[in-house]
């Protein structure tokens, strides 16, 4: 069924050329460095996996990497950036990575904390300048709560909904939505978009808490979130496809696709830092290199004392919130704690995307994709799909460590 060409350089590097399925021809831009048979082999069943679910009925494109601190990443892509120009998609396709976007708050926010310019228990009222709610509730709602989940900010769908605007659109500003959103009078508050009782005690996953995060820290270094990563992160590392904006800027961006592989209708995300990190899978790949090599001390790219803040669990053993669950049984800022390392994923209209670091081995993996793998009747298949590409990803991560 799969008929792969293989070949070794002169220079001990092996290059997967092309893998063929029937019906379906898959572009491998992939080299990888072959300095051990082992790693060879696994790069090549990290690609027989990733092959198999890119059929004309599976994954429109993908790619996937393996990373470690003592050598390059591994990086394997198919599938097509854009269907109907059977553009295939690479290791460079750049596209949304939805709420893996949350791991750059979290740095933000470390690196802020370690420069001592907020202390992560301080409320952030006097960086928001509305009142959150009704009343005083939620005036003690710190950075650590918004960071960890346990602010009380709540996700109505039918407010959050408006957050995705079309490309024209001048509907509101990052402020004016928060405002909107979570002021009592603001048009879109409702009373269910807080909860003063679980601040501090209940864990609810928040895109408008993230994305109030961000906000907060613009008022507090008085420029952009978005410039603020451009210089702390994106530069330093640098990552010059990446950017804060959902819409495409090059004809190479991947097209994203709804479950029934309709292209989905250019959009823009209001409270983008929560959402709306744009890059490739090489460029997720460095990022996540950067935090394991700066989580053991080495000079260079993000800010080591940072990271360590930002991956360590914020939560004593017996002190975990309500509603957290067991198989994230602690958080870091914005990071969760999992059974095999520190990850995020991220879905949106189009996009899925998953990164995981194990900083005791060294090693990280990724996953991102141009289709929402979560929603629509063909969620439980791509998910299958999905997993079983996660689970050869971990194998060789595992041996790498």
């Amino acid at each position: 069924m799969i008929a792969s060409l293989l070949h070794a350089s002169a220079t001990c590097r092996l290059t997967v050329g092309a893998l063929v399925l029937i019906g379906h021809a898959i572009a491998w831009p992939h080299t990888v460095d072959a300095q051990s048979d082992r790693r060879a082999a696994d790069s090549v069943r990290v690609a027989r996996a990733l092959a198999l679910e890119l059929v004309p009925d599976g994954l429109p494109g993908a790619c996937v990497a393996t990373v470690s601190t003592d050598g390059a990443p591994v990086l394997i892509a198919g599938g097509y950036a854009d269907i109907a120009a059977k553009r295939p998609y690479t290791t460079r396709t750049v596209q949304p990575v939805g709420s893996v976007s949350k791991t750059l708050i979290g740095y933000a926010l470390a690196k802020a904390a370690v420069e001592r310019r907020l202390d992560l228990d301080d409320p952030i009222a006097p960086h928001v300048p509305f009142v959150i709610g009704e009343g005083a509730a939620m005036a003690g709602v710190t950075w650590r709560q918004l960071a960890t989940h346990t602010a009380g900010v709540i996700d109505r769908e039918a407010g959050y909904a408006s957050a995705y605007v079309s490309p024209a659109s001048v509907d509101t500003s990052l402020g004016t939505f928060l405002r909107s959103y979570l002021h009592a009078g603001g048009t879109r508050f409702h009373r269910d978009h807080v909860a003063p009782d679980a601040v501090g005690r209940r864990y609810v996953y928040s895109n408008v808490g993230a994305a109030l995060a961000g906000f907060a820290l613009e008022r507090l270094g008085g420029m952009a979130y978005s410039a603020l990563l451009a210089r702390d992160v994106f530069m330093p590392l640098g990552l010059a496809d990446s950017r804060m904006d959902l819409l495409p800027t090059s004809p190479d961006d991947a097209v994203l696709y709804d479950d029934a592989r309709r292209p989905v209708a250019p959009h823009r995300l209001i409270t983008y830092p929560d959402g709306g990190w744009r890059t490739s899978c090489a460029q997720l790949a460095t990022y996540l290199m950067s935090v394991l090599r700066a989580q053991r001390g080495v000079a260079g790219g993000l800010d080591s004392a940072a990271v360590r803040l930002m991956l360590t669990p914020q939560f004593a053993t017996g002190r975990t919130p309500t509603a957290l669950s067991d198989r994230e049984p602690n958080l870091g800022l914005f990071w969760s704690m999992r059974r095999r390392g520190i990850g995020h994923s991220g879905s949106d209209p189009g996009v899925s995307a998953f990164v995981l670091v194990d900083p005791a081995a060294g090693t990280g993996q990724l996953f991102m994709t141009n289709i929402d793998i979560s929603e629509g009747p063909a969620a439980e298949a791509l998910t299958a799909r999905f997993t079983r590409i996660w689970s050869v990803l971990s194998a060789v991560t595992q041996r790498a460590g």
